[in-house]
């Protein structure tokens, strides 16, 4: 299972099985299992290598001195973690990640990217296929910069409810963060932001029930 997890990975998107097999003998990807709050890498830490979750969840989160803490971004099965860090000149990690729950990873060594040993055929599609990866991952980031960027708590949850079904292309959707990660990602506390959930449920703008949520009233949703 693990294996057809990280087979699936969009990294290894429309590579033959034959390219697929040779990329993991030149790989050999480790198994990383950490518990519960176990850190795969510090906020600092520099990154020798990059993982692809396989089972349980992960976050990177930034934490500040007074103790807030900022949620940038939950990875779930087949996900890639550390990527765009080890693509970077200092392989620095600007979050801390660390598994939401036990998590079961493989880790690829950055040092077959910079090495010589796979075809051009083989290696043109790597690159193509990282390429696209660090694009989505510039979008998303940009998503979350338009969602903080907005003044008021309900606009907030405007925009990311707004971006949610957009991406699903429905009006319901989950949005895979339990409430405190909601709070953290939306840079507020969970009291104000169950309160604001109440209200917009109340007017008959969005309903919700744990993590899945509805927009019934777009032209509200935009209104405040």
């Amino acid at each position: 299972m693990m294996a057809q997890k990280v087979r699936e990975s969009p990294l290894f998107a429309g590579l033959s099985m034959r390219e697929y097999d040779a990329l993991i003998d030149v790989w050999q990807p480790e198994t990383v299992i950490l518990s519960k709050d176990g850190i795969l890498i510090e906020e600092g830490g520099r990154a020798s290598a990059f993982w692809i979750v396989t089972d349980g969840r992960l976050k990177g989160a930034r934490y500040h001195y007074d103790g807030r803490l900022d949620l940038v971004h939950l990875y779930a099965e087949r996900d890639i973690v550390g990527l765009d860090v080890i693509c970077t000149r200092t392989r620095k990690s600007p979050l801390r990640i660390s598994a939401v729950d036990a998590a079961r990873l493989a880790a690829f060594h950055a040092a077959v990217l910079d090495g010589n040993r796979l075809s051009e055929e083989t290696t043109g599609r790597l690159r193509m296929n990282i390429i696209r990866i660090l694009a989505d991952e510039s979008i998303r980031k940009q998503y979350k910069i338009d969602v903080l960027y907005q003044r008021s708590l309900r606009a907030r949850i405007a925009v990311f409810l707004r971006h949610m079904s957009e991406k699903v292309g429905e009006d319901v959707f989950d949005v895979n963060m339990d409430r405190e990660q909601f709070a953290h990602y939306l840079g507020v506390n969970r009291s104000a932001l169950s309160h604001a959930l109440s209200l917009m449920s109340k007017e008959g703008v969005i309903r919700f029930r744990k993590g899945r949520f509805e927009i019934l009233n777009k032209q509200a949703l935009e209104e405040k």
